[in-house]
């Protein structure tokens, strides 16, 4: 069991959500045809009611949301270590399970495979490698009850598995939190009525966080299913007020994709943008894969583009680099920003320059050239690149020790910023620019570095981008145009002192001047600014 206690202990919360979305009983064991993992659900339906102190219950909810906490029982519980690590490393990136605060008012609120997916999660970051299959099997058998638990564990055993490297086991997992999450009507903000205002709010990021995750993985893997957002369902509000278990008023779906006909500048959460973000690049992985690439971009193409632009016209001025006022990273918000980033040169690359130019493919990155090239080619370049500048620039801005807290989805986006500027980098002729892009590139290595030490995917994408990088980049910078008159007086004076001057050793200016004209050529593709 590689030190993960997974034993399971029969949960007496029961079931926890709202109404069932049909009538007929859970199928009592559900498998995956390539996998053969089982999971043993049960068909109970009995509602949890969390305003009660006491044993197996949690701290009474006040009428404005907020909770209150048993502040001298929380600070004398002990924590097992990887507690303090999957709190400090994974939730910021992921915030769904309850907050920490509740955590250690009573641990035992947590079913004990959603504990052992959570110490899953964290192997990486302790050892460098999880549990491994028979782990991973043996939390899925573990699953009792079909409920918002099983959804927030199978989230953490995607996510690990993904950043692993073990995309089967991702898929596996993936696929069976969206079939849960649609059983026990997770999408509906029904769900969990009845529960505390914190509990509430769990649960309403576990849907938003499993949208965003199958969004994400849509980039690698087509085949996985696309959630449609429930438009009536609350978005999560801002993180510190969940961790404070100080749930603020929130708005719907609905209402943020109205957010630009409305003046009243509600202060959306990172989380919320994050949504937004992952709608957007749904879209245009939608568009990419029935677009014909026609030498006029249709319609579709230039709404695309305008969603974009839209999104980032309407972050406020103190979201826009992700930083927090205190100077800490908003990961929510990071993430946000580098995923519509990621869009955009998913969207600009097959009708840009770039997609003359060879394909650096890796594990994260599969791009598909385009023989029939936009009349926009120019435009889309500069916007492609421009993104990829953009995700390092987010990148610069963090603070190093933040790196710890970065999503490990963080590694493929990297990936997609590095194979665009390797691929401006054999375009451009501007010295400055080239050492530029050569610099960026440097800092994505530098942090996929970083993330590596914890998260295989980043090692992995790393290897593939050096290999790309020795070939191109450990070439000489080109030299800047010399005076040939001058070089060749240089010439002619050195060869006089040494030897009589003959006609046939020192060639004649007309013999040369294929050398002038190469040395001042200024190229095809000076296009990046």
């Amino acid at each position: 069991m590689n030190n993960l206690d997974c034993t399971y202990v029969q949960s007496r919360r029961g079931y926890v959500g709202g109404r069932r979305k049909r009538n007929e009983p859970y199928p009592a064991a559900t498998e995956h045809p390539a996998s053969g993992l089982h999971s043993n659900v049960s068909t109970k339906d009995v509602p949890l009611h969390s305003s009660h102190r006491g044993s197996g219950g949690l701290p009474t909810p006040s009428s404005d949301g907020t909770i209150d906490l048993d502040h001298h029982v929380a600070n004398d519980i002990v924590e097992e270590p990887w507690i303090n690590v999957f709190y400090q490393n994974i939730h910021p990136a992921h915030p769904f399970v309850i907050p920490r605060r509740l955590y250690k008012q009573n641990p035992d609120f947590l079913p004990p495979y959603l504990k052992c997916a959570m110490q899953y999660a964290v192997q990486p970051l302790l050892t460098g490698h999880n549990g491994g299959l028979d782990t991973f099997r043996d939390i899925i058998k573990a699953f009792n009850l079909a409920d918002g638990f099983q959804v927030q564990a199978l989230l953490l055993l995607t996510i690990t598995s993904y950043a692993s490297g073990e995309r089967e086991q991702g898929d596996v997992a993936i696929r069976q939190a969206v079939e849960t999450a649609f059983h026990i009507g997770l999408d509906s903000e029904d769900f969990g009525i009845g529960c505390s205002a914190v509990i509430q709010e769990s649960w309403r990021r576990t849907w938003w966080e499993l949208y965003s995750i199958c969004g994400i993985i849509r980039v690698l893997t087509p085949t996985i299913p696309k959630l449609d957002p429930p438009y009536s369902r609350l978005v999560p509000c801002h993180d510190t007020a969940f961790n404070s278990c100080q749930v603020t008023a929130s708005r719907t779906f609905s209402q943020m994709q109205d957010r630009h006909f409305v003046d009243d500048n509600f202060d959306y959460s990172g989380f919320a943008y994050r949504v937004e973000a992952v709608r957007i690049l749904n879209n245009i992985l939608d568009f990419t894969a029935q677009d014909s690439y026609q030498a006029q971009p249709s319609p579709a193409f230039h709404s695309c583009r305008a969603s974009i632009k839209s999104y980032t016209l309407s972050l406020p001025v103190d979201r826009q680099n992700g930083i927090l006022p205190n100077g800490e990273t908003d990961e929510l918000m990071f993430c946000a920003l580098t995923i519509i980033n990621v869009a955009s040169i998913l969207l600009n690359i097959p009708h840009s320059k770039l997609a003359r130019n060879r394909s650096f493919g890796t594990i994260c990155v599969t791009q598909r050239p385009s023989n029939m090239l936009s009349r926009d080619e120019t435009a889309c370049t500069i916007a492609a690149v421009n993104s990829a500048d953009a995700i390092i620039r987010l990148l610069i801005d963090r603070n190093s020790e933040s790196m710890k807290s970065m999503s490990p989805c963080s590694a493929c986006v990297l990936a997609f910023a590095a194979t665009t500027h390797l691929a401006a980098y054999c375009l451009v002729q501007d010295e400055e620019r080239m050492r530029c892009l050569k610099e960026y590139l440097e800092v994505s290595l530098g942090a996929l570095n970083t993330i590596g030490r914890s998260w295989p995917i980043a090692r992995m994408v790393k290897g593939q981008l050096v290999e790309f990088s020795r070939e191109i980049m450990m070439k000489p910078l080109p030299q800047p145009p010399m005076n040939y008159s001058r070089v060749q007086q240089v010439q002619l004076e050195d060869v006089v002192a040494t030897m009589p001057l003959s006609h046939d050793i020192v060639p004649g200016i007309e013999d040369t001047l294929w050398l002038q004209d190469l040395l001042n050529s200024e190229g095809d593709f000076s296009f990046v600014a």
